[in-house]
């Protein structure tokens, strides 16, 4: 039995029928996608592929093949990438986990399974073209995550992020097209820099990159910061981990160094326009789109460290990444009850009779921002390290982002421990969120000194 039959289509499948399911509430669908994750994850650490395993003496034996064809494509998972199954897998049980607590529908247990899975199904496409395809189709389905059915919501936000992924979708086929048959082809090819700039610019528009950036606090207005927050780290992870095999298939980029520059130049720039911009943010969702481009910038810096660090530092990120995901969703969602709404009139004062809330919703803020000396985002930390020196302009960006980041967090601080009006009703708060909010806490505070560990699990869990 293929290996792909258990982490792709399977998880897949049971996602889009719990979805289906009309009268299952977020608790029980919750349950359901906890255990299927948390066995899945739990079999992609235990389950070697392409070795028989004996499961009754060798009267029953269990042999996981590794490759999968459908309509003449080829889908291949090695055994060598194992720990993405674990990490992609134990993070959807964790946002399984906290969707009861956080009060969400009942269709976001169902897409802690479907994204997972599509994300691995792009990861195992052979294909780099039917790669970005699949994870192509999963951008354009998330936005029935961030829009749910029967919820009144702004339409800016939902309709700039499917424009600019429908313009990019065919760009990125086109491109790949043009450089069918120039996999050894060099940097100094015409048809090779004709199609990376088309490359650029749809990638750009998926990423919402500088100067489309603006789609990220658009959203954050739109959708509730925790459906946000889901979709965002497994397309982005996804994303990421498909264009890090990039190197891998073409030689021009392995060869040359324009590519790194362009990347690191532009992670500069969206870490410096986030920490900028998000000071003057007076809607917390707004705040959290601008914090999901400080977590790109990063993202792009790692990627800018080259074929070497570039993996090991993006991968690092994966675990800070989940937890500060899961558990700012989790508390911004706790955070605005009963209104379910995060401007700044209906959050002031909200943190007065929920302090470990308030804790966590600030913490959120400054988890993004490079503080010196707390490495938050431990791969990339570690990695430029190793390094050397920055730039100056690394350094003006890095001091936007630091100050902006902290300004921010003062700033909510007063406004969610500010006097209540007198027609505010406290909202009631449960022992459990008081105690998941504690606790959140202590485990990013955990996370501080982790960088060392990280950073070498991400260079023994990347296979190529």
């Amino acid at each position: 039995m293929s290996a792909l039959w258990i982490w792709w289509l399977f998880p897949l499948g049971v996602g889009l029928g719990l979805g289906l399911w009309p009268r299952g509430t977020t608790r029980q669908k919750a349950r359901v996608a906890v255990v299927l994750n948390a066995t899945l994850a739990l079999a992609a650490a235990l389950l070697p592929i392409d070795r028989v395993v004996p499961v009754l003496g060798y009267r029953v034996v269990l042999h996981l093949t590794p490759e999968m064809s459908i309509l003449g494509r080829t889908f291949l998972w090695l055994d060598g990438q194992r720990p993405w199954l674990v990490a992609l897998f134990g993070a959807a049980a964790l946002w399984a986990l906290a969707a009861p607590g956080a009060r969400l529908a009942p269709d976001v247990p169902a897409w802690t399974l479907i994204l997972p899975a599509g994300v691995v199904g792009a990861l195992a496409a052979q294909d780099l073209l039917l790669a970005l395809l699949i994870l192509g189709l999963l951008g354009l389905a998330v936005i029935f995550l961030w829009v749910p059915p029967g919820r009144p919501t702004a339409t800016r936000g939902p309709a700039r992020y499917l424009a600019i992924w429908v313009l990019g979708l065919p760009l990125v086929l086109l491109t790949l097209s043009l450089l069918t048959g120039l996999e050894t082809a060099t940097w100094d090819n015409p048809d090779v820099r004709r199609a990376m700039g088309l490359m650029a610019i749809a990638l750009a528009l998926w990423m919402g990159l500088f100067p489309f950036h603006p789609v990220y606090p658009l959203l954050g207005e739109s959708a509730h910061p925790a459906r946000l927050l889901l979709g965002w780290h497994f397309l982005h992870v996804g994303l990421g981990l498909v264009l890090l095999r990039m190197p891998t298939v073409y030689l021009w980029i392995r060869e040359t160094t324009a590519v790194y520059q362009g990347l690191r130049a532009l992670a500069w720039v969206m870490i410096g326009v986030a920490g900028t911009l998000l000071p003057f943010q007076r809607h917390l969702g707004r705040a959290v789109g601008y914090a999901h481009m400080l977590t790109l910038g990063w993202s792009l810096l790692a990627w800018s460290l080259g074929s070497d660090l570039g993996p090991t530092a993006f991968w690092a990120l994966y675990w800070p990444r989940t937890l500060w995901s899961v558990a700012w969703g989790w508390g911004l969602a706790v955070l605005a009850l009963p209104h379910d709404q995060f401007d700044e009139a209906t959050l002031t004062g909200q943190g007065r009779d929920w302090l470990p809330g308030a804790l966590l919703a600030i913490a959120g803020l400054l988890a993004v921002a490079p503080w010196p000396g707390l490495p938050w985002w431990p791969g990339v930390a570690y990695a430029l390290h190793h390094t050397g020196t920055i730039a100056w302009y690394g350094l003006v960006a890095l001091g936007f982002a630091w100050v902006g980041s902290a300004l921010t967090g003062a700033r909510w601080a007063r406004i969610l421990l500010a006097p209540r009006g007198d027609n505010t009703a406290p909202p009631i708060r449960r022992w459990p969120d008081r105690a998941w909010a504690w606790l959140a806490l202590a485990a990013w505070l955990g996370f501080n000194g982790l960088a060392k560990p990280l950073f070498h699990w991400a260079t023994n869990s990347w296979p190529f």
